[in-house]
């Protein structure tokens, strides 16, 4: 397990939760032997261990030629869980980041977020409440509330999907990755909140119609307003994921990518 692993970390922020003198380098080696391995393939290790979600993103041989043109995905993730955390939208709370470059060529990336107890993302939790219709629209309900915090802090995700949310023991839902995040001074632009909502809960979503329209009401009742959900779920996947691109590759020319952290 400990192969494939960083021997070092050149950058980080943050340390090593519960592990007084130990870098994130030997933490995570550590744990990839003593903490549990969720998922190990290729370009992600995921572990869980020391009260935390620990996350390297391996970057392939294939890929580093490139790798440096941009923020590496512990990074865009770090900053914006981050700013969600300071603008007061509940996140999974972020512990620590590091990369690993050699040369200015990126190898690895590491995000560490404090495990949320007896948490679970909303997808899983969709999935177990299959016979239970009254349950899903409660969760669905909770997704359409969360999305209208993020939107209200001036938030657009472009990837607001229910894998993204976790709900922990209280109820309480958070947001757990938002790597495309951007951010508008005043509230998010409803064209973009409406792309967003059209992959929470449109034609891709698991979510039937009731249960987007469920969604979508308790969206409305914090935001304000929402839009149809028959509109949403009518659009097409290709129209709708060429829509996402196109508003977030406009987002990030017009200055809205999400700032670096303090």
């Amino acid at each position: 397990m400990a192969e494939g692993l960083p021997p070092r970390f050149t950058r980080a922020e943050g340390a090593a939760p519960e592990a007084a003198g130990e870098d994130l380098a030997a933490a995570l080696a550590r744990l990839a032997t003593a903490g549990e391995v969720v998922k190990d393939e290729p370009e992600t290790l995921l572990l869980r261990g020391q009260g935390c979600w620990w996350k390297l993103y391996r970057v392939l041989p294939r890929r580093r030629l490139f790798a440096w043109l941009g923020r590496s995905r512990a990074l865009r993730e770090w900053q914006a869980l981050r700013c969600l955390e300071g603008a007061g939208v509940p996140v999974a709370p972020p512990v620590a980041f590091a990369e690993d470059r050699r040369s200015g060529i990126l190898r690895s990336s590491l995000l560490v977020t404090r495990d949320l107890a007896e948490a679970s993302d909303l997808r899983r939790l969709w999935q177990q409440a299959a016979e239970a219709p009254e349950r899903r629209l409660a969760l669905a309900a909770a997704a359409g509330t969360a999305a209208a915090a993020l939107h209200g802090g001036g938030f657009g995700h472009f990837r607001m999907q229910l894998r993204n949310l976790v709900r922990d023991e209280q109820g309480g839902v958070h947001w757990l990755d938002a790597p495309y995040a951007c951010r508008w001074a005043g509230a998010t632009p409803r064209r973009v909140a409406a792309v967003d909502l059209a992959d929470l809960c449109g034609a891709g979503s698991p979510m039937t119609l009731a249960e987007s329209e469920a969604c979508l009401l308790a969206y409305a009742a914090s935001a304000g307003w929402a839009p149809a959900a028959a509109a949403l779920r009518s659009r097409g996947r290709l129209p709708q994921k060429l829509r996402r691109i196109a508003y977030y590759l406009l987002a990030n020319a017009t200055g809205h990518r999400m700032p670096p952290t303090p």
